[in-house]
């Protein structure tokens, strides 16, 4: 379980969500997503990072927020993220902040708002008054979707080398 001492927050949908800093190894501006048919829901392509072939998760679909075009004058980060099974790039609208927060404004998901399908919304920390979803990226793939990301991966390494 993340420590989320310092969270990256950034926004999805005017919606405040953070990841622990542990985890992020960079955040990029409005970087390149090559589409890759038939790939798994949620990928929406993706991206090279510096050698790296790293697909690119769409949590506005995830999260089963409104779709939204991105332009290229569109203000659009991209925050790469370790997961237990592999990096991830999150495109959000906006990163704000890493934030510091003490262990005393970081709550659990209330059970009201908890369900199996959404595992993956771990707690929520109160930063300078606004609530923030921390998430469990560990969590946030299903095994079908890391399966999937995995073939996407392999074939995209494969067709970059020949």
């Amino acid at each position: 379980m993340a420590s989320y001492t310092r969270p990256v927050v950034f926004s999805v949908n005017e919606q405040l969500f953070g990841v622990d800093i542990e985890l992020v190894q960079s955040i990029e501006k409005q970087l390149e997503v090559v589409s890759i048919p038939n790939a798994t829901e949620y990928v929406d392509g993706i991206i090279n990072l510096r050698g790296d072939v790293i697909p690119s998760y769409d949590l506005r679909k995830k999260f089963g927020f409104p779709q939204k075009s991105y332009g290229k004058n569109d203000e659009t980060s991209s925050i790469v993220v370790s997961t237990k099974d592999t990096l991830l790039a999150f495109v959000v609208d906006a990163v704000h902040q890493i934030g510091d927060v003490d262990s005393e404004n970081i709550v659990t998901m209330p059970e009201l708002a908890k369900c199996e399908e959404a595992d993956y919304l771990d707690r929520v920390a109160n930063i300078n008054g606004k609530l923030v979803i921390l998430l469990d990226t560990d969590k946030l793939l299903t095994k079908e979707e890391v399966t999937r990301i995995s073939q996407v991966k392999e074939k995209a390494s494969n067709e970059a080398k020949e």
